[in-house]
């Protein structure tokens, strides 16, 4: 997806590139496809790309293991749990107070979805590529807590492109990411080429970084699945490529920092929770945010 993106930035116009990324127009997309973009794309993006000429076809966010769970999801929301009015309505919501009074309508059948999706989470979070053991890191039910802060703080049809695009398979100019942004356009074309894409683990591509070059390092949440041998392992390469204070980012399931080799960094969460009130989460898939710079001296011992 990235190679068909950065091809796309190369070749196309910029309402050719939103009607592919945001409309999902399956015809846009197979009518460039052969003459402007496949020459841009390696030997496994042309083989993938060769052989799903009509992802597009059919809402592309609705593909795959977990675009398929959402799209069966959506017609269980609509029709099993009632919830088709809400959909429709939040969809063309003109404000977040209007928004919050159509949910306040539906309250009793989003509270039972809450629930059924809590009771089921073993069942269909492995198709979101959430792994057992980062469900572990919390009990409570995350689902309630997402969805009630994300239908009671974000307005979804104009600023929570997030959960926008899941639920109704599109983006609008009012609600996608900047990079589809016509404001934008210039700056992608400009820079296009400053992109390196890489099939490999980060600590194999930081590796062949200078050392103390990286200034800012955002790790998402991968840290919940793996062991603390392991990200004793990465942290052992980050180290050496890491500056002074570096500053890290990163997501978790767990409300508490429980990765122990990183217990030695300078945590800020002050800040973090000053942002977060400014600024509402839009995603809420995570119990906690944490940053942290590390400190002068910062290292990981050996294992005996």
């Amino acid at each position: 997806m990235l190679e068909l993106k950065l091809a796309s930035i190369r070749e196309l116009t910029y309402d050719e590139f939103f009607a592919i990324f945001a409309s999902s127009d399956g015809d846009v997309f197979k009518s460039n496809y052969q003459s402007k973009l496949r020459k841009h794309l390696t030997p496994k993006g042309k083989a993938f790309w060769d052989a799903n000429l009509t992802i597009f076809d059919n809402r592309f966010f609705w593909s795959g293991a977990c675009g398929n769970l959402v799209r069966y999801g959506m017609i269980a929301m609509r029709y099993l749990f009632g919830l088709n009015g809400l959909l429709d309505e939040v969809e063309h919501c003109e404000s977040l107070e209007k928004q919050k009074q159509v949910v306040e309508q539906y309250r009793s059948r989003l509270e039972f979805l809450y629930w059924f999706m809590h009771q089921t989470r073993r069942l269909w979070a492995p198709f979101i590529a959430v792994p057992a053991s980062q469900l572990d890191l919390y009990e409570g039910n995350i689902m309630k807590e997402a969805l009630d802060s994300i239908l009671s703080k974000t307005h979804l049809a104009s600023d929570n492109y997030f959960f926008f695009g899941q639920l109704y398979g599109y983006w609008t100019k009012e609600s996608c990411p900047r990079y589809l942004k016509e404001e934008h356009w210039s700056t992608l074309v400009q820079n296009v080429d400053r992109v390196e894409v890489h099939h490999a683990t980060l600590a194999q591509v930081i590796s062949k970084c200078p050392d103390q070059s990286i200034t800012c390092m955002s790790l998402l949440d991968h840290m919940d699945w793996m062991s603390d041998e392991i990200i004793l392992d990465c942290f052992k390469v980050y180290v050496k490529k890491l500056a002074p204070r570096a500053r890290i980012f990163w997501r978790s399931f767990s409300d508490f920092q429980h990765i122990a080799p990183l217990q030695y960094l300078h945590f800020h969460q002050k800040e973090v929770e000053q942002v977060i009130e400014e600024y509402p989460d839009r995603v809420m898939m995570y119990k906690k945010t944490f940053f942290a710079t590390v400190p002068d001296n910062f290292d990981v011992l050996p294992r005996h």
